[in-house]
């Protein structure tokens, strides 16, 4: 359990993050642990509960596996999906507008200006090394160009580069505190980086600052669940629901995820309809269908269990493991009595390794 990032880091790219092990820190990564005593997977790990902290698809830019070159050319490294907020929203273009009229208009910034406006086309076009030159021109020419810092960050955090894009953010809140859109990233760095003490308080100051962004009350209750303040984070699940009304994708990702704190509180019925509404907005996300699975297995409807999870299985998404699913499905099979079924799908789970989604 989380959908923000990174990804990424446009508004069309997202970051899906593998799995970082016992660093995680979740408070509802720790009420995931524990299985079904009754079932014949006893001692299993039980990872059916969706934790969404961790890292999935990790790629190091400069000494590790991957280079930004590589990174262009695997367009799966950067899924689109309905996955709990992993798609970053653009700088809005009112804040960079007012950014760009505060600069200094002499030749020096122009080109900066201009360096920056070649790496941002260049980003969406997914040519990342070149989006990268671009900005180092940008930044040589004006070091505090807020906006090409955090273009900076968002490639970094999309090449792994943590450090790196802490460095930008940190340097563009100095230089313009009022910014919304880099208090946010700041915030969702800290969030990605399991650092969620330290995402609050840029994230309520990007909320103050931007009190009408859906994305930024969103990621401000799933940091404030990671913290275990459910009221807080409730609060923020419903003020989400009602910024994010219109745009569908942040509603079912709201939904969704406000379902799974319900569920883990045992509110299942709120969580219920919470599902439904998010299934009528997107009903071929993998996440809300192993979701309302699980809501039918708590009902004890286990036909309709396997019918979602099955679905879910044939979907594609970034949320919910196969690993997950599977669980989900062997506890089914067996409540039918349909044990080859219920082995199959159990195997299927213990070949599979442990992964976290935030």
């Amino acid at each position: 359990m989380k959908k923000i990032f990174a990804l990424l880091l446009l508004s069309s790219i997202v970051i899906s993050i593998e799995a970082a092990g016992p660093s995680l820190r979740s408070r509802r990564q720790h009420k995931a642990q524990g299985g079904a005593s009754a079932e014949p997977w006893v001692g299993a790990r039980n990872d059916d509960r969706s934790p969404r902290s961790g890292r999935q698809r990790v790629f190091e830019m400069i000494n590790g596996c991957r280079s930004l070159r590589e990174l262009e050319c695997d367009r799966g490294a950067f899924p689109r999906a309905n996955a709990l907020g992993f798609t970053l929203p653009p700088a809005p273009q009112a804040e960079g507008n007012a950014h760009n009229q505060a600069l200094q208009t002499d030749a020096q910034t122009q080109a900066a200006l201009a360096a920056y406006q070649q790496a941002q086309s260049l980003f969406q076009q997914n040519r990342l090394e070149q989006s990268l030159a671009a900005l180092e021109e940008a930044l040589k020419l004006n070091p505090k160009l807020v906006l090409a810092l955090t273009l900076k960050a968002r490639l970094a955090m999309a090449a792994n580069r943590l450090d790196v894009a802490k460095t930008c953010l940190l340097k563009a809140v100095e230089i313009e505190p009022q910014s919304a859109y880099a208090q946010f990233l700041l915030g969702f760095f800290y969030y990605l980086d399991n650092d969620f003490k330290n995402a609050l308080p840029p994230l309520d100051r990007a909320r103050q600052l931007m009190p009408d962004d859906a994305r930024t009350q969103f990621y401000l209750a799933l940091t404030y669940e990671a913290l275990g303040r459910n009221d807080d984070a409730i609060a923020n699940y419903e003020q989400a629901i009602r910024l994010g009304a219109t745009e569908k994708a942040q509603l079912a990702d709201t939904l969704t995820a406000y379902a799974r704190l319900l569920f883990t509180l045992g509110r299942y019925g709120e969580s219920e309809k919470l599902i439904d509404r998010a299934l009528a907005v997107a009903p071929d996300s993998r996440d809300g269908n192993y979701e309302k699975g699980r809501l039918l297995f708590e009902k004890r409807d286990y036909a309709g269990a396997i019918a979602c999870g099955e679905r879910a299985l044939a979907l594609q998404g970034v949320g919910v493991t196969e690993r997950q699913i599977h669980f989900l499905l062997a506890r089914a099979y067996t409540k039918t009595g349909r044990k080859e079924l219920a082995e199959f799908h159990l195997a299927k789970f213990r070949a599979s390794n442990p992964s976290l989604r935030r």
